[in-house]
């Protein structure tokens, strides 16, 4: 039998994550419920490939890059977390994100140095930390989705408009295979 009722649920949240949700409910004039219900569907709907087991390698990238560096921090993702949740059970043909590029991914994260050093190799320029995961996103398009018959989720105008403020100059060249 097939149970389709709405269970509740206790969620542990901080006092100030608890009084956005209270204030934000107060402005929108529904319950918190309501909002807390919402903000869950929403994520998960950015986090739907993951609940079908057949999505893996590099066709998981465009969610993740969606998301950001939220997920990495949130959850403290390494590379080997990373490359369990991306590579895992992919097959003989299918494309594999190499352990530099989930590194890259990790590490973006934390603004780390490693990271700052890796993508300014890459495109040979000057990289400002605001623009660490703006131009991880773009290296990951170029080498990955640019090609490949998975969904293209480019880098949006907004995007290219703040590192060209940011006076980084993003190539359009080919860009080159990490070297570990």
């Amino acid at each position: 039998m097939n149970d389709s009722r709405k269970r509740m649920v206790s969620v542990r949240i901080s006092p100030s994550d608890l009084s956005r949700v209270k204030d934000v409910s107060k402005r929108l004039m529904i319950r918190e419920s309501d909002l807390i219900r919402f903000s869950v569907k929403k994520m998960l709907d950015q986090l739907s490939p993951l609940h079908d087991e057949n999505v893996k390698g590099v066709n998981l990238l465009p969610p993740l890059l969606e998301l950001g560096n939220d997920l990495s921090r949130y959850f403290d993702f390494d590379v080997e977390s990373l490359d369990t949740i991306i590579n895992s059970g992919v097959e003989e043909g299918e494309t594999v994100v190499d352990r530099d590029d989930l590194l890259l991914m990790s590490m973006c994260g934390s603004e780390n140095d490693y990271a700052m050093i890796k993508l300014r190799e890459i495109f040979r320029t000057s990289i400002d930390t605001a623009n660490l995961h703006l131009l991880l996103k773009e290296h990951i398009i170029q080498k990955y989705l640019q090609s490949a018959e998975v969904p293209r989720h480019k880098m949006d105008q907004d995007d290219r408009a703040m590192i060209k403020d940011e006076e980084t100059v993003v190539s359009e060249e080919p860009v080159a295979d990490i070297v570990g």
